[in-house]
């Protein structure tokens, strides 16, 4: 964030100011999926992925022309939060339709990805910025970032399908958006992934900017951290994330989902409210490393608890509104933590500690108000007797389900 802070053509924003574009970025992703994820449920996630993957990069390549803070806040912030919206639902639907007895496993696998990406662009975002003459130049290194992340997106775009489904008895088992906005499971689970992704999000905005504000008010008792070393935090989380997010979807298989959640949200908000006690960077690379471990068992669980409840062929567009709750968190978190600190001259306890409380609220709704195993009827009525009617085409099963793999 270095670079961005010290562009004059940007306007030298804060890291607040920077902390929004990021934000609207995550707001805006489940805002346009509840579009993407129910579209994707008439034709298919494949041209939706696909378009992603080309908005993307070019998201990233308009952004480096940007001459002014509001040029970059739309280009980086809405361009690519369109990407994601674009993503993320059909995506995460497309998984859950195919995985049954698996599907907490499967989805760790894929965010053992998400993880992998944060490991990866922050070294080869230093790696490239290094190779500029001038120390502050990140237009070039955001262009072959464009290329970087695109074509793997394009691709993964070409090659998914999805397990088609059908309605075994009746024609007329679409639910409407009411039927859905006005769940009560789905309301739940609206309100936890914004609690979780308060905290997520604000771990990855600063992890870095924290442990570059050692060595200046209010932390000038502690050791200054160097630019390389604190990036370099972000890839311990990551990498931690990476494989936290394969071992907590084979626990959620074998232990349960829902126990699986609680137990990661309650870990990740003890390591919150013990960040701002970590006073040197081998506290903090600790820190980075058992929070990524931690959180990954939210982001794996999370989807996971909406596909076991609503498996079937509307499962994009009930992610799509479940993820609403996690934009709001997402866009809220990071914007909250960074205001949080500034009114305390720098100091980020009370900005930390309101993400562990994110983090208990998730967890408390988790345990007190969804249903202990299945939904039952009476919960989910209509959803539970128009899901029960779900069945798939038997030719999909020629392309292998769970019980194959």
């Amino acid at each position: 964030m270095d670079e961005f802070r010290t562009d004059s053509d940007l306007g030298r924003p804060s890291d607040s100011m920077l902390s929004v574009v990021v934000s609207i970025a995550n707001g805006l992703t489940p805002a346009v999926g509840c579009f993407s994820g129910s579209l994707s449920d008439r034709i298919g996630p494949k041209p939706i992925q696909t378009a992603a993957g080309i908005t993307l990069g070019a998201g990233l390549v308009v952004s480096s022309y940007c001459r002014s803070y509001p040029a970059f806040l739309v280009s980086f912030g809405m361009i690519l939060g369109v990407a994601g919206g674009c993503t993320i639902a059909p995506g995460l639907a497309a998984i859950g339709n195919w995985f049954e007895h698996r599907r907490a496993l499967a989805y760790g696998f894929v965010y053992a990805g998400s993880g992998a990406g944060t490991t990866l662009v922050p070294l080869l975002s230093r790696y490239l910025l290094d190779l500029e003459d001038d120390e502050n130049e990140w237009r070039r290194p955001f262009r072959w970032l464009a290329l970087f992340l695109a074509v793997p997106a394009c691709v993964a775009g070409l090659v998914i399908r999805r397990r088609t489904p059908c309605i075994a008895h009746e024609p007329d088992s679409h639910l409407s958006l009411r039927e859905i906005v006005t769940n009560r499971v789905i309301i739940v689970l609206f309100f936890v992934g914004m609690g979780y992704a308060w905290a997520f999000f604000s771990i990855i905005v600063y992890t870095v900017s924290y442990a570059q504000s050692f060595g200046e008010k209010p932390y000038e008792n502690r050791t200054p951290i160097g630019d390389s070393s604190a990036a370099f935090l972000l890839s311990i989380f990551g990498a931690m994330s990476t494989v936290g997010s394969a071992i907590w979807g084979e626990l959620a298989r074998r232990l349960g989902v829902r126990r699986m959640f609680k137990v990661a949200s309650l870990s990740t908000a003890v390591l919150m409210a013990a960040w701002p006690f970590c006073g040197s960077y081998a506290l903090l690379a600790c820190f980075a490393a058992c929070s990524g471990f931690a959180i990954a068992g939210c982001v794996t669980c999370f989807p996971a608890l909406a596909a076991e409840y609503f498996a079937g062929p509307q499962l994009g567009a009930i992610i799509a509104i479940v993820f609403l709750g996690f934009g709001i968190g997402s866009l809220a978190g990071p914007p909250a933590t960074g205001f949080l600190a500034e009114a305390m001259d720098g100091e980020y306890t009370l900005a930390f500690l309101t993400c562990a409380a994110g983090l208990i609220m998730s967890f408390a709704l988790v345990h007190f108000c969804l249903p202990l195993d299945e939904c039952p009827a009476e919960l989910l009525s209509p959803v539970a007797d128009n899901m029960n009617r779900v069945s798939f085409t038997p030719a999909s099963y020629n392309h292998g389900t769970d019980s194959t793999l």
